[in-house]
């Protein structure tokens, strides 16, 4: 399972930008598991720093939440699915590291990488088993660029610049068990 980006425009694009395409929960196994897209639109300053080096840190939010009509709703689990992306100039390739599971990927070309980014195939969400019988659940998802694994010198320019601020808006699917 990789989690990945596809670039809408590449370097050309004027400002960064995540999108989550409609994808779909199943349930296999007992596990519910979610089938997703990201498109993401990397702005020519980020694209300047990744290519120098500077390794981008992408981080996938996860909530499932128990929907309840007379109380608040509950938060049955959290995930947080991080992977870095950088440039190694010496060997001229792309790495993409899931830092949850230590898995990498080389990629010559950074398109390449990026779709590979965009692509969240059968990752586990939660057990059947956790779920109540009648209940109701949402499961959310959002993507975003960890501004605080920057380098400290970039981390203030890229608090203080549009270009650096690559988050998604929440996604929401529900699960009827």
């Amino acid at each position: 399972m990789l989690f990945g980006f596809a670039v809408a425009g590449g370097a050309l694009a004027q400002e960064s930008r995540i999108t989550i395409e409609p994808g779909a929960i199943s349930l296999r196994e007992g596990v519910y598991h979610l089938d997703a897209r990201l498109d993401v639109a990397l702005a020519p300053q980020v694209v300047e720093a990744l290519d120098s080096g500077v390794p981008l840190t992408f981080e996938l939010r996860i909530e499932v939440e128990q929907k309840r009509t007379w109380l608040w709703d509950r938060s049955v689990a959290s995930l947080l699915q991080r992977f870095q992306l950088r440039y190694h100039a010496l060997s001229q390739r792309y790495l993409l590291v899931n830092l949850n599971s230590g898995e990498s990927r080389s990629f010559t070309a950074r398109d390449s990488a990026l779709a590979a980014l965009g692509r969240i195939q059968a990752l586990p969400l939660i057990d059947r088993d956790l779920l109540s019988e009648d209940g109701t659940y949402e499961v959310w998802l959002q993507a975003r660029l960890d501004l605080d694994d920057l380098p400290r010198l970039l981390r203030t320019v890229a608090y203080l610049s549009p270009e650096w601020r690559l988050v998604s808006e929440w996604e929401i699917w529900r699960i009827n068990v």
